[in-house]
């Protein structure tokens, strides 16, 4: 049996073991379609064997890839338009406001929010 894991062909059962998984995981992957097999067998019970090559584009296709970088968010300005004399008079003593006539508008880096 040793002869078939350096062979082309490998079973079912070697498959499993090289990837460290049960032997009915490797036949459930044949059964679904996953892996691409040859049934060698001539009678009703089947007998698979999977080549090399088939084995490497399972392995191939599943491989896992590393998420792409994040991409930093810009910061989003804070909602505009006129605010209750209350807050306004808070943010204006922090310098977050400023007073328009009788309205407060909000100031974020340095430009008055008006929307």
């Amino acid at each position: 049996m040793s002869s078939m894991v350096s062979g082309v062909y490998m079973t079912p059962r070697e498959i499993a073991k090289l990837l460290r998984v049960s032997p009915d995981k490797a036949l459930g992957w044949i059964r679904r379609g996953k892996l691409k097999a040859v049934n060698v067998s001539d009678s009703f019970r089947p007998r698979f064997r999977v080549s090399r090559e088939d084995l490497d584009v399972f392995l191939k296709a599943r491989e896992v890839q590393p998420p792409p970088p994040r991409q930093k968010r810009k910061p989003q300005p804070p909602e505009g338009g006129r605010l209750n004399p209350v807050l306004g008079e808070e943010l204006l003593k922090k310098k977050q406001a400023v007073k328009v006539g009788k309205e407060y508008y909000q100031v974020w880096n340095g430009m008055t929010l008006y929307f």
